[in-house]
C-alpha cells in the first residue's frame, strides 16, 4: 500500500540521517535529498531526469550518475527505466528506512567518519 505521508516529512527526517552517513560522498547525500524532494506522495516513487537533478544541484550529469551508483551500491536507492522514456522511476525505500535509525551525536559522527577513513585528524 502506498503511503501518503507528506514529502516534507521525509526530507525533515531522512536528510539528517543521510547527512550523517559516514561513508557517503557529499554528492550522494545531496542527490539523495533531491530525490526525496521529487518523491510522489501517492506512489512513493520519483521520476526526475538526471539532467534535472544536475541542473538543480549545479553539478554535471556524470556527477549525478556517480552519486546514484553510490546510493544504489548501499541499497539506499534503486531505479528502473520508465516505459522507454528519458527518465527513470526511483524507489527510495532504502532512503526512507534511514528514518528509523538513531541520529548520532557529533562525537559519534566524528568517530564514524574517522573509522571510515574519510578524514585525517591529529590527536
Amino acid at each position: 500500500m502506498a503511503t501518503t505521508t507528506n514529502k516534507n516529512y521525509y526530507v525533515a527526517h531522512v536528510a539528517p540521517a543521510l547527512m550523517q552517513h559516514p561513508t557517503l560522498s557529499l554528492y550522494a547525500r545531496t542527490v539523495g535529498i533531491s530525490l526525496l524532494m521529487h518523491r510522489n506522495n501517492k506512489t512513493g516513487l520519483c521520476y526526475p531526469e538526471q539532467t534535472t537533478i544536475a541542473d538543480e544541484l549545479g553539478v554535471s550529469e556524470s556527477t549525478v550518475i556517480r552519486a546514484l551508483a553510490e546510493l544504489q551500491s548501499l541499497s539506499l536507492v534503486d531505479w528502473k527505466r520508465r516505459d522507454g522514456g528519458q527518465n527513470n522511476s526511483y524507489d527510495l525505500a532504502g532512503l526512507l528506512a534511514l528514518c528509523s535509525q538513531k541520529l548520532l551525536s557529533a562525537a559519534e559522527v566524528g568517530r564514524a567518519i574517522k573509522a571510515a577513513g574519510r578524514i585525517n585528524t591529529k590527536e
